[in-house]
């Protein structure tokens, strides 16, 4: 299932000057069906703006962001990043702990450093669009906790059953196709997992994962 074709099922039509572009950037996922508003989210551009088959006279702008993760989201609790809880559990003196079958579950996990610069390039360029906000390479819970370990060598994992409660309802995979945003002129490179784990540590170490400058 992709979420083009769950879009596709709206009441509402596209605009015609935007169905190609929605088709050809398409992102392959898990049905739309999640725990929060995060999840259908991505659909609102769709659905309010470019569906209403209006010609905007100002830029219009919609954003797909998948996996952030990085500085600032303490206030997200439960809902901060997978990076987040680890650290916190390391601080603890805790093993960082991933439900069963976490090297299988892989997201596009994206620094926040790497959506400013998005934003900001959108902000200057006046680009119209649809655009998805990611890096392009899904990558696992279980590199999340890796790249860790590189950094705390003393850090354990431990592997503890999967929910039942989340069952059918957590996305395995999720992997932007940036073909259109690199064609919109966005060039700078994506920051790896590797550099953004070890980035947002080196912070939460310091500062508890707030910018204070």
């Amino acid at each position: 299932t992709t979420l083009w074709k769950k879009r596709s099922t709206s009441s509402m039509p596209l605009a015609p000057q935007f169905t190609e572009m929605v088709a050809q950037d398409f992102v392959k996922r898990e049905p739309v069906s999640g725990l929060s508003t995060f999840t259908h989210s991505p659909n609102f551009p769709l659905t309010t703006t470019f569906g209403s088959g209006s010609q905007a006279s100002s830029q219009v702008l919609g954003l797909r962001y998948f996996n952030v993760y990085g500085p600032q989201e303490n206030h997200k609790g439960k809902m901060a990043s997978v990076a987040f809880h680890l650290f916190g559990q390391l601080a603890q003196g805790h093993k960082m702990k991933l439900f069963a079958g976490s090297e299988g579950f892989r997201r596009d996990f994206i620094y926040v450093d790497d959506i400013v610069q998005m934003n900001l390039h959108f902000y200057q360029t006046k680009t119209s669009g649809i655009f998805n906000a990611g890096t392009g390479k899904a990558r696992s819970f279980q590199d999340i906790a890796t790249s860790l370990q590189q950094l705390e060598p003393a850090g354990q994992i431990e592997i503890i059953p999967f929910p039942d409660h989340l069952q059918g309802k957590y996305q395995e995979f999720t992997e932007a196709d940036t073909t259109l945003l690199r064609k919109a002129g966005y060039e700078r490179p994506m920051t790896s997992l590797e550099d953004g784990v070890r980035q947002y540590y080196d912070l939460w170490k310091r500062t508890g994962g707030y910018r204070r400058d």
